[in-house]
C-alpha cells in the first residue's frame, strides 16, 4: 500500500507540474518496492523516476535509472521477463535521441515485445509510440503509421493516461507534416479541442506544444497570416509553464519551435536567440534526434549559429553534422522515379492527402463535401495514374513522386 501509495503520490505531482516532488514520490515507491521484494512493481517506478528525470533534461541520470530498472526487472524473472520491456523501451527510446539508431532498434524491438506480452495497456501504448518515433527518424513513414495505428486502437478501447495521448498526438502530427500533409494536422487541431488561448494542462503534459507545431508549419506555407504570431504568443506561454514546472526537456522543444517560427517571419536575430538557449539547456543531456528531426529549416538555423559562434558552437556543429549527414544518406537511397505520364488534378490530390491520413471513403467523403461514389471514382483514377492496385502503395508511390 505504501509503494502503491507513492506511485499515485508522484503521479498527481507530474500532473500539478512539481517535477522535482514527482521524482521523490517514484524514488520512494521504487525503494518500498524493492525492500517488500516486489521487483516488477520496484521496476515500473524506476522507469516512472527517470521520466521525470529526462523532463529536467538529466538524460544521462535517467539512463542509469533505466538500466537499474532493466536489472531489478530482470532479476527476477530472467531476460525475457515481461516487466523488463518498459525499461527496454525507455533505454532505446535515450538511444534514438542520442541517435544511436541501432541500439535504440535492439532494445525498442524487444522491449515491444516484451510489453506486449505483460498486456499493461498505458505501458504497451507507449512503447508503440516510441517505435514510431524510431521508425520516423529512420524515415520509414509506412511503418510509423502501422505503429500509431496499433496505439490509437489500443488507446481508443482502454483509459490511457492523458500524457501517453499527448504523445501520440505528438508522433501523429509530425508523421502528417514529414508526409506533406498539412491537411491532415489541421483536422486534428478542429477536433482536438485545443485554442491558442486555451488554459495550459501539465496532467496533459503541455499538450499545446502540439497545437504550436501545427501553427508553426501552417505559418511556414502562409507567412503573411496570423498563423506564426498565434503560435509565438502561444509557445511563450507555453515557455514559462515548462520553466515553473522544471520541464526543462519541454522548454528545450518550446525555444526549438519559437526558433522556427522567427526564421519563417524573417526574424534571423529572435530565430539565432531562440536556438541559442535551446542548445545550452540541450548540450549536457547530449539531445540529437530534437533537433535534426525538424530537417532543413533546423540544418540552416544551425548553420547560422556555426556561422555567428553563437552558444556551444561544437555542439551545434556536431548536430549540423549529424543533420547533414542524414541528408545525404536519404538522397543516395532516393530511387529514380519516372515522371506520370498523367498528372493528378487537383481534388485527386486532395483525396490523396486524405488518403494517407488513413481515412475511409466515407471520411473522405464527409471532409470533402462528396458522395462515396465519387469518392470511389476517384481512387479509381488515383490508382489508375500511379500505376498502383492497392491503398498502401499509392501512397509510396506518392512519396516517391513527391506529391505527399
Amino acid at each position: 500500500m505504501r509503494c502503491m501509495g507513492a506511485i499515485i503520490l508522484g503521479g498527481a505531482n507530474w500532473g500539478l507540474g512539481n517535477v522535482a516532488a514527482a521524482e521523490r514520490a517514484f524514488d520512494q515507491a521504487r525503494l518500498s518496492a524493492s525492500r517488500c521484494g516486489y521487483r516488477f512493481v520496484a521496476a515500473s517506478a524506476a522507469c516512472y523516476m527517470g521520466m521525470q528525470q529526462a523532463k529536467q533534461a538529466r538524460l544521462r541520470e535517467a539512463f542509469e535509472t533505466y538500466r537499474q530498472a532493466l536489472r531489478v526487472a530482470t532479476e527476477s524473472g530472467g531476460p525475457k521477463a515481461p516487466a523488463a520491456g518498459f525499461p527496454l523501451v525507455k533505454l532505446g527510446d535515450l538511444s534514438r535521441e542520442w541517435n544511436d539508431l541501432e541500439t535504440a532498434s535492439r532494445d525498442l524491438s524487444r522491449g515491444v515485445e516484451r510489453c506486449i506480452q505483460w498486456g499493461q495497456a498505458d505501458i504497451v501504448i507507449d512503447s508503440y509510440i516510441a517505435l514510431a518515433r524510431l521508425q520516423l527518424a529512420r524515415g520509414d513513414l509506412e511503418q510509423a503509421g502501422h505503429s500509431l495505428r496499433e496505439a490509437e486502437q489500443l488507446a481508443q478501447r482502454t483509459k490511457t493516461d492523458p500524457w501517453i495521448i499527448c504523445w501520440l498526438d505528438d508522433c501523429r502530427l509530425r508523421l502528417w507534416l514529414l508526409a506533406g500533409d498539412l491537411d491532415a494536422a489541421l483536422h486534428w487541431t478542429r477536433t482536438s479541442g485545443l485554442a491558442v488561448d486555451g488554459e495550459l494542462c501539465y496532467q496533459h503534459d503541455l499538450h499545446h506544444v502540439n497545437l504550436a507545431r501545427v501553427l508553426v508549419a501552417q505559418g511556414a506555407r502562409q507567412p503573411s497570416g496570423p498563423f506564426l504570431d498565434e503560435a509565438l504568443g502561444l509557445l511563450a506561454r507555453l515557455l514559462k509553464a515548462a520553466q515553473a514546472a522544471g520541464w526543462t526537456q519541454e522548454a528545450i522543444k518550446i525555444l526549438i519551435l519559437q526558433a522556427l517560427a522567427f526564421r519563417a517571419k524573417g526574424d534571423d536575430h529572435e530565430a539565432l536567440t531562440g536556438l541559442t538557449r535551446a542548445l545550452a539547456l540541450a548540450q549536457a543531456g547530449g539531445y540529437t534526434r530534437t533537433f535534426i528531426d525538424e530537417g532543413a529549416p533546423m540544418g540552416k538555423l544551425l548553420s547560422r549559429a556555426v556561422a555567428a559562434q553563437a552558444g556551444p558552437v561544437g555542439y551545434a556543429t556536431k548536430l549540423l553534422a549529424a543533420l547533414e549527414n542524414e541528408t545525404r544518406v536519404g538522397e543516395r537511397a532516393q530511387p529514380s522515379i519516372a515522371p506520370l505520364v498523367e498528372p493528378l488534378s487537383q481534388r485527386e490530390l486532395e483525396v490523396l492527402r486524405l488518403i494517407a491520413a488513413h481515412l475511409s471513403r466515407t471520411e473522405i467523403a464527409q471532409e470533402l463535401f462528396i458522395s462515396v461514389n465519387t469518392v470511389r471514382s476517384h481512387i479509381k483514377n488515383i490508382y489508375g495514374k500511379l500505376g498502383v492496385h492497392k491503398r498502401k502503395d499509392a501512397i509510396r508511390r506518392a512519396r516517391d513522386l513527391g506529391l505527399l
